[in-house]
């Protein structure tokens, strides 16, 4: 069901008609040449809607005298030091439509006139904890509960095994033993960035800023790890979430334009970044 990861020399890239892109998650430079290669296969082969594409500044070029076009960035993404860029190509003319574009533009400002106002009181009898292979079962039934469908495989036991034991860590927050929300740190440790995703509360609990509560605590577990950047991809109709970035001093940069499956369509994402 869902898109699969394919090496392309030392590239990472993601394919599949389930969010109907090829997504350019890992790039090597020495693959250039053979990843449009691929890109152009793939595209031929199963009428592929979009390309995304992140890539370091000083290769943007290359992919924009392809005739890519330049959505959002993450600067000091690459140890700090140098910018990515978020790079598409459209082979659909209706996937480049955003949807509800004035709600989405509005969100934004919103979100931005209330930067760094981070206070919050949390409910007292919440537990939290990192959790661990025990919790996938609640995890799966939680994200299920959330989400009719997202662009990686969280429904699936395997997944989050197999991730847990890789890059990524997820944060839990408990009311009487039951977990009612989730949030994941997805690190990339040498590059020393961070994504803040896979936000999961339950329906009784949102606007109870337990979404901020969890971005507090993976901010200062990260900062342990000397991690220097986060970032994370908001939903573009989510007042929720791009607040509660903007409240913690997240910077807006950007908009990847109809991009992933999320509960059940093609969302656009907006990107918000911060240096830890």
């Amino acid at each position: 069901m869902h898109d699969k990861l394919e090496m392309i020399g030392s590239s990472l890239i993601q394919h599949g008609k389930y969010n109907d892109r090829i997504y350019l998650l890992d790039f090597n430079p020495l693959d250039l040449a053979k990843l449009f290669n691929r890109f152009n296969e793939l595209v031929k082969k199963n009428n592929y809607a979009k390309i995304v594409a992140k890539v370091p500044e000083n290769y943007k070029n290359n992919f924009i005298n392809k005739g890519y076009i330049e959505e959002a960035k993450i600067p000091n993404y690459y140890n700090g030091e140098v910018d990515l860029f978020f790079l598409a190509k459209y082979h659909e003319l209706e996937r480049k439509k955003e949807k509800e574009k004035n709600k989405a533009k509005q969100i934004i400002q919103i979100a931005k006139h209330k930067r760094n106002e981070n206070s919050f009181i949390i409910d007292k009898t919440l537990a939290y904890k990192i959790l661990d292979e025990k919790d996938i079962g609640n995890m799966i039934e939680l994200y299920k509960r959330v989400f009719k469908t997202y662009p990686f495989p969280i429904f699936e036991s395997d997944y989050l095994k197999q991730t847990m034991n890789e890059n990524i860590i997820y944060f839990g927050v408990f009311k009487a033993g039951v977990l009612i929300g989730i949030s994941a740190c997805e690190i990339n440790y040498n590059k020393s960035v961070v994504e803040m995703t896979d936000f999961a509360v339950l329906k009784n609990y949102r606007g109870k800023q337990i979404s901020l509560f969890l971005l507090h605590k993976m901010e200062a577990y990260m900062r342990k790890l000397q991690i220097k950047k986060a970032y994370t991809m908001a939903r573009s109709l989510s007042y929720g979430m791009n607040i509660a970035f903007s409240k913690m001093g997240y910077n807006y940069s950007g908009t990847v334009i109809n991009n992933a499956n999320i509960s059940g369509a093609i969302e656009s994402l907006n990107i918000w970044h911060k240096d830890l």
